[in-house]
Order: C-alpha cells, then structure tokens, then sequence
C-alpha cells in the first residue's frame, strides 16, 4: 500500500525497492517489540483503516529533524522505527495494537511474510510462570509475581488462576507476555498493560513507572488549562481529558502527548515537536477554575472565592493544598470541569464520592433572598435577581460575573446564611441580614 499511495508516489519511485522493504521491515518488526511475527494474516481491510494515520505520521517526521544528506523518505521511516518500542509514536501504536489484536483472534499454524522475510510459527500462549518480576499497571500500582501468586504494592495477594489455557487474574486474562510488556483482557473487551518495573528512570531520580503517582493531584499547563490527575485519568477543565497510559519504556501518554520529564512539581510534555509543560498550583487562590457559587449532593450551597469556602447556613472549612493534592475537611478533589468539581473521601472502612455543580443563575442562589444591611448603612431587599434599595429607592439587576454573583462591579465572594462579603478592586463591603 505504500507503494499504492499517490503522495508518497515521488518518494518510493527514488528509492530502491531492496532498501525500502529492508527498512518497513524493520519498521514491522517492532510490532512485537523487535521479535518475529507469529503466524498470523493481517487483512488489507485492517491495514486500510490505519494507513491514513501511519501517513500523517510520516509526512510529520519528514517535516522534522532529519539526517543530512540522507534519504528523507527512508530517514523518516528509520526515525519511526527507532522510536519503537520505548517512544513510539501515538498513531503507530494504534496500527501495531491492532495487529497485535489478531493474533487474539486467530492463530494459524502457518507462518506470514512480511517484508521478505518469513516468521515462524504462533508462539506458544502465555503461562503463569513467563509473568514472573515486578511490573507496574496502568495505575502506576507494583504488581509482584512470585510463583502463582501477585502481590499489590506490597498488601493484597492475589492467585493467578489458569482458565482456557491462560493466565487469569482477578477476571482479567493475560494475552501477550514479553519480556517488557504484559497486555490484559477483561471480559468486555477492555485492555490493560503491565510495563515491566525499572530500577530508576531518567526523570529526576524517579522510577519512570511511578510517575503516575508522582502525577497526582492539580495542574496547570502552559495553555491555560487546569489538569486534575487522579488513580491514572486525567480531566481538564478545557480541551480532551482521559486516561494516562504507560508506554513501554516508561513514557507517560495523554491524548498523543509524550512525557519527557516527571518530577513532583513540573511535567514536560511533547507531540510531535510541540512541546507543554504542566506546573503546580502555589495555593488554593490560585485555582481559579473552583471560584464561584456551587451545590453539592447533599444539597449544600457554597460560595469559593480567595482561597475560602463559605457554605449556606454555616461553616467555612478550610481549602488546603499539599504536595498538589487540593482537600477540603477530609474530601479529595480528583476532577475539576468547567460545571462540576468531583471529590473522594476515603476512611478506615469507608470510601465515597461527593460531586458540586456550578450554579451559573442568581435566581437559584436562595441565599441572596431577603432583607439586608449594609455597612455604608444601606437597606435593600433581594428577590430573585433584583435587588431593591429602600432611600434612596434604587434597582438594580444581579448579574453573574466570573462565576460570582456582581452588583454594579462588586463581586459576592462570600455568602453566608446571615451575612455577605463584597469586593470590588480591593474595596470591601459587608451586608447583615435586616
């Protein structure tokens, strides 16, 4: 099919095709991390589906850095293929985990060309004992096998059953075992890997595969975003979110985007070139993506501004933020959109979730309601969003400003069951309840 591509015609015709099966070859191969191929047949209506992908991502590699005096083509490929396994590129990994995919399918006694070389016969499927080390999921969680037993980060022991001829565990079924890779199956159809551990990665002193874990907590990213890292998915408050997936190696991947470098307070990022870099919130006034007026499941209202958290009727528990974790008397924020914030609170026997949701009309702010004070010795009345000043009579409509109830300029930043705080450019006001 290269060789069929109209833009990649003017390339092909110069080259040797000797040269250009050696090097797709190559290219191949690092499907199965460098190994032979197993008997397998890989359709032309499976490659169709990714070729588009495995293009792009060779168009985008001869845009960039390139040997001098080399075949660009040839240069491009090689570049991929060198990448593979430890950086693979994003869509190339699609295609080879779509390769790899067959081979779960069907398992031919015969073996398959590829390139000009022949491959050997299916290897024989995965057995308890080839699972043998210590790995890391997809969580960042060790996993140590020792016989037919894992044992998680050290605590929970688990037995490795064997169903079907496979190894299972905790309903999971391992498909594919090599040296570096373990790749699991649960019934649905959902994937999980197991990377191999390393001794100490190159970020900082850190093993590579406990990065996810150092990940952890609140971010924000050198395009504005917020990022919330939480047991391995990530959500932002703007853009795609998903899950980080470790690549074989020790890479972190996040939509296409590459780590390059993990320490507890900065993470680097690249795709394809571009580069993104992720850095942590100094305190909680910094997170500005939780300013604003929110209800929660419980029912509860509550106004965030200033780094506080004010709740309807009562009490102002206390934003703390350590080591990038953001908690609130006891509860854990794991996601941060623009509309709702996600906590988990864990204890000795009990774990459980709790969600806000942004209250974006003053109209359902009930807390508004009612007859007031003022400290510049105002009086006025709050009905729905209009508020009413009694001498000198006055009307003014309540808008929502930044996610915070406004009156002409003045921000409420705090509401309280018997009192209001205003700001405006560094003005305060209060308001009593009449």
């Amino acid at each position: 099919m290269v060789r069929e591509d109209t833009s990649l015609e003017r390339f092909v015709a110069s080259n040797d095709p000797a040269a250009l099966d050696r090097q797709m070859h190559e290219f191949l191969k690092t499907a199965f991390d460098g190994a032979d191929w197993p008997g397998i047949k890989v359709t032309r209506s499976l490659v169709e589906q990714h070729f588009p992908e495995f293009v792009q991502a060779l168009w985008d590699t001869m845009k960039g850095p390139l040997p001098l005096g080399e075949d660009t083509f040839l240069s491009a490929l090689e570049k991929l293929t060198t990448n593979s396994p430890s950086g693979r590129e994003s869509r190339v990994a699609r295609f080879f985990e779509a390769i790899r995919d067959v081979l779960f399918t069907t398992l031919p006694a015969t073996g398959t060309r590829v390139g000009r070389a022949t491959t050997r016969k299916a290897p024989a499927p995965p057995t308890v004992g080839a699972l043998a080390g210590k790995w890391r999921d997809g969580d960042g969680m060790l996993c140590s096998v020792a016989g037919d037993l894992c044992t998680f980060d050290g605590k929970d022991v688990q037995q490795i059953t064997v169903g079907d001829g496979l190894p299972c565990l905790r309903g999971w079924i391992a498909t594919s075992v090599t040296p570096k890779r373990v790749e699991w199956r649960a019934q649905g159809g959902t994937k999980m890997e197991w990377i191999k551990e390393a001794s100490v990665g190159s970020n900082g002193g850190y093993p590579q595969a406990h990065d996810i874990k150092v990940m952890g907590g609140l971010w924000q990213s050198s395009q504005g975003r917020l990022c919330a890292v939480w047991q391995g998915n990530c959500t932002c408050t703007t853009g795609a979110s998903g899950p980080l997936t470790i690549q074989a190696g020790g890479a972190i991947e996040l939509n296409g985007w590459k780590t390059t470098s993990v320490t507890p307070t900065e993470v680097k990022w690249d795709r394809s070139g571009q580069s993104m870099s992720w850095s942590r919130f100094a305190s909680p006034k910094d997170v500005t993506a939780l300013v604003g007026v929110w209800k929660n499941t419980d029912g509860l209202v509550c106004t965030v501004a200033e780094g506080q958290c004010n709740f309807i009727p009562k009490g102002s528990p206390a934003l703390v933020l350590k080591d990038g974790i953001l908690s609130l008397n006891g509860w854990t924020v794991t996601a941060i959109t623009e509309k709702k914030v996600s906590w988990m609170k864990s204890g000795q026997s009990t774990k459980s979730s709790m969600e806000w949701e942004r209250i974006e009309q003053v109209d359902d702010i009930e807390g508004l309601r009612g007859s007031w004070s003022t400290s510049d010795g105002l009086q006025c009345d709050v009905e729905g969003a209009v508020c009413s000043f009694r001498a000198p009579a006055n009307t003014i409509r309540l808008t929502m400003k930044d996610g915070l109830p406004a009156l002409n300029a003045w921000r409420a930043v705090a509401i309280r069951g018997q009192s209001i705080s205003w700001r405006k450019a560094g003005k305060e006001l209060e308001w009593k309840r009449a």
